[in-house]
């Protein structure tokens, strides 16, 4: 028996309520199963003029000839409810041996207005001037001062208050108490003093054993640099040896062995790192990787020197400035990255004083490629290397 003026009215919609009235016709006629009807229903949903409003409809309808359906009878579901007609039939909510029950005293105020009604206001049985016009009015739970529902059994003026919640409201609770929850978690986790944890080094996670064979080796020193040196000139070797052969340079498998990838890493900030030089730049073969260690090798102060020309270079500087010079300024050795730009662009503001990078013979960056082949609907989703692939 919950036609659509029900949900309009317990979720306290006057608009909709009064649309459904006028515009629709619906019908008030009604006893839903828990014993409520909408003029009962709408004592504690709706603004009094509204409550009167639909009394006068529920009256013509009545006056026109309607009768109400009575779904309480057949449907019940011998539950306890609020907000119900005294009109009709509610025995199974009346405790006969207590005589304080709050529904005995509202019904029995219902029963003496009845009495002293004119019988014009009396129709096929029904009146339709009476008080009070609802039994144990629920109290909107968001409308409440406190906030427990401890008294939700107390007697307000001779009746009882049921507090009604809503889903939305209800979630809303639940959330509440689970970020009360979380925030307690976090004050109960133990906080760590950063400073006090040894530091992990770069050389802490690589292997040091057979450098010769690892799959990654990390330059930090003369030693691991001179084999990036070797490394590098293998490749300017393979190119001389393949074109004097052949006289082509730049077949498939020559630019398969000899490109080398470039990837620089750093600190990230809030301006994306503008302030934070290069901690790492690694350099790579199909066959090994080379992670050099810029922030052991590269002096750490000279960014911030107001000539570039005051800087003297260290030893190992200009070994590393001699070793990469050799790598990006021939033609014929490509350097390939994902957004490579910002990283060369990097790597020459980090250090100014290294003239390896400043200049660049064959650069080859794959986001420029991919910004090709690729619509620019799907560009946003290939923001790295890895997506692309």
């Amino acid at each position: 028996g919950k036609t659509p003026i029900f949900y309009a009215l317990t979720q306290c919609r006057e608009d909709v309520v009064r649309y459904l009235v006028d515009a629709a016709d619906a019908s008030l006629l009604f006893v839903n199963n828990k014993g409520q009807t909408p003029c009962s229903i709408a004592v504690s949903h709706l603004s009094e003029a509204a409550c009167e409003y639909l009394c006068d409809v529920e009256r013509n309808q009545l006056e026109a000839g309607g009768t109400f359906q009575d779904y309480r009878m057949p449907f019940s579901d011998d539950k306890y409810y609020g907000d119900l007609d005294p009109r009709f039939p509610i025995e199974n909510f009346i405790h006969e041996e207590d005589d304080n029950d709050d529904l005995i005293y509202s019904l029995r105020q219902y029963q003496a207005a009845v009495k002293q009604a004119d019988e014009a206001t009396v129709i096929k049985s029904i009146p339709t001037k009476f008080a009070p016009r609802s039994l144990r009015p629920t109290v909107r739970w968001w409308n409440r001062n406190d906030k427990s529902l401890e008294d939700a059994d107390n007697k307000l003026e001779g009746c009882q208050a049921n507090f009604t919640r809503s889903e939305e409201k209800l979630r809303t609770i639940e959330e509440t108490r689970e970020t009360k929850k979380s925030k307690e978690e976090e004050k109960s986790i133990e906080v760590i003093n950063v400073a006090s944890l040894d530091l992990l080094r770069l050389d802490s996670v690589l292997a040091r054993e057979n450098p010769d064979k690892a799959a990654i080796i990390l330059v930090d020193c003369i030693e691991t640099l001179k084999q990036l040196e070797a490394a590098i000139d293998d490749s300017i070797e393979y190119i001389i040896t393949h074109e004097s052969s052949t006289g082509d340079t730049y077949c498939d498998d020559v630019v398969i062995n000899v490109t080398w990838g470039l990837d620089a890493e750093w600190k990230p900030g809030i301006e994306r790192g503008k302030d934070n030089p290069a901690a790492t730049l690694q350099l790579s073969t199909r066959q090994q990787s080379y992670l050099i260690d810029l922030q052991s090798i590269c002096q750490s102060t000279c960014r911030h020197t107001s000539k570039v020309s005051d800087v003297k270079l260290t030893y190992i500087e200009e070994q590393l400035n001699d070793t990469l010079a050799k790598l990006f300024r021939q033609k014929n050795l490509f350097v390939l990255g994902f957004g490579i730009l910002q990283d060369l662009g990097k790597l020459a503001a980090s250090f100014p004083h290294l003239s390896c990078f400043t200049s660049y013979f064959s650069v080859i960056d794959l986001q420029s490629i991919t910004s090709i082949l690729f619509s620019k609907n799907l560009q946003p989703q290939l923001s790295s290397l890895q997506k692309v692939v």
